[in-house]
């Protein structure tokens, strides 16, 4: 770009005054002001340093990593950073914003995959941008995306446009939490665990249950929710008292539980509830295998479970529970094929010790049982006829699942089990038997585990 010389620029303004007869002091001032600011911002694209030595500072030090949290907390997530360009050929006005040095194109952050959750045979993975993605079984439409009937091996988006922040699975429904607290559920609704009080037919798109939620959890025809004050409330189908802690008729009216305190965390079995309150563990529905930690099997009202001291991490299989607590990690209910992880195969009615330190997340399946330890290791014991607990025959103490790394979330499905890696890679293993495992070699099983592409643009 050209610029006239300091010279010039007087001459003109000199020659103008003249012929005119007006004094022309004023504009000549902010004339001259605005050509040494165009001239020095032309300087500084190439490498000058006059505009610092002229006091105008170096503003391009924004800092990418700051835009880059905000995006991850999602916060703009669409974004991208202003690209300031080259500076424009332009009059006096503006002169001002031509000088603004360029900060550069930071651009959003890569998307990745956050978390991934597992229903009985098929998954979803929340992506950064809050988009779900769901593959596997979709006999109820549970993965979301307005088909229904056939199952996929390969993920695609549910439909909506909906920004999640978290995902819950269940059978054959799935229910997310937006980024505003909007709750919406997909899948079955035979039992009304969608929330739609049209029993029967199952929804293949986002079905809008209520706003300001917290979290939730999905079972196997039921759903529960935490909201923004911490109050508990569930729907679905209740007969086994997995609702509230009494038996009532399926429904899609949310139905208060009665804890003792606000709750902070919740996870759902098959057809039993348990919800962190203060930290201690309140369980309430069936108990026929003393999944409740309560030994008369009947099923029971919310409770706390005892034998178990400040826990914080927590997770039910079909008909059994687990959790991190003080004392290590304990496990209760249905024990048969070693899902407790204590070195037997017996269903127990009070928490029995895992033999694993430093477990930070846990999760059941239909009978067998994963967890995560700090490091990012996934560790898994119980029923392995599909290999979901890595192959070699069912165990009843924990064994290390190979991994291509240590991950950040894991999800434990039906009769598989899946894992996300830090670098945000999804590996599911186990049964395959509708594409849950991401490949498309339904029908067979993988004691490895197998990576799922597909899950990024």
């Amino acid at each position: 770009m050209w610029l006239p010389s300091l010279g010039s620029v007087r001459y003109a303004l000199g020659m103008t005054e003249r012929r005119s007869g007006v004094s022309l002091s004023a504009w000549r001032q902010a004339t001259m002001l605005a050509w040494l600011v165009a001239w020095t911002a032309l300087a500084g694209c190439d490498g000058d340093t006059a505009a610092e030595d002229a006091g105008a500072g170096d503003a391009s030090g924004l800092d990418a990593s700051v835009l880059d949290a905000s995006v991850m907390d999602g916060a703009g997530a669409d974004g991208e950073a202003a690209d300031g360009g080259e500076p424009m050929d332009a009059g006096p006005d503006a002169a001002a914003s031509d000088a603004a040095p360029d900060s550069g194109d930071a651009g959003p952050p890569p998307l990745r995959i956050l978390s991934v959750a597992a229903g009985f045979d098929f998954n979803c993975a929340l992506r950064s941008d809050g988009v779900a993605l769901c593959w596997g079984n979709n006999s109820q439409a549970q993965l979301g995306d307005g088909s229904g009937g056939i199952p996929r091996p390969e993920p695609l988006p549910v439909v909506g446009g909906h920004a999640f922040a978290s995902l819950a699975a269940g059978d054959d429904h799935v229910c997310g939490v937006t980024r505003s607290g909007d709750l919406y559920c997909w899948g079955a609704n035979f039992a009304r665990q969608v929330g739609d009080p049209a029993e029967g037919l199952p929804h293949g798109t986002p079905f809008f249950v209520r706003g300001d939620v917290s979290t939730v959890g999905a079972g196997g025809r039921h759903t529960c929710l935490i909201d923004r004050v911490g109050a508990v409330g569930c729907f679905g189908e209740g007969d086994r008292s997995q609702l509230t802690g009494d038996p009532v008729r399926a429904t899609a009216t949310v139905q208060a539980v009665t804890l003792p305190a606000t709750a902070s965390a919740i996870a759902l079995g098959r057809w039993h509830s348990c919800a962190l309150v203060m930290n201690s563990l309140h369980c309430w529905g069936e108990n026929a295998d003393l999944q409740l930690a309560r030994a008369d099997t009947t099923d029971g009202s919310t409770g706390p479970v005892t034998g178990l001291e400040a826990v914080n991490a927590f997770g039910l299989g079909y008909a059994h529970s687990c959790a991190r607590h003080g004392a290590g990690t304990a496990c209760w209910g249905a024990g048969g094929v070693g899902q407790l992880g204590d070195g037997e195969t017996l269903s127990r009615s009070t928490p029995a010790p895992v033999s694993l330190a430093d477990v930070v997340q846990v999760d059941g399946g239909e009978q067998h049982t994963c967890a995560r330890r700090d490091s990012g290791e996934i560790w898994c014991w119980g029923w392995d006829r599909y290999q979901q607990i890595g192959g070699g025959g069912d165990r009843s103490e924990p064994g290390r699942i190979l991994l291509d790394g240590p991950a950040r979330d894991l999800a434990v499905g039906g009769q598989h089990t899946c894992a996300v890696l830090d670098d945000g890679r999804v590996f599911c293993w186990g049964r395959n038997i509708q594409g849950q495992l991401g490949t498309s070699e339904a029908g067979s099983e993988s004691a490895a585990p197998v990576e799922v592409e597909g899950l990024l643009p």
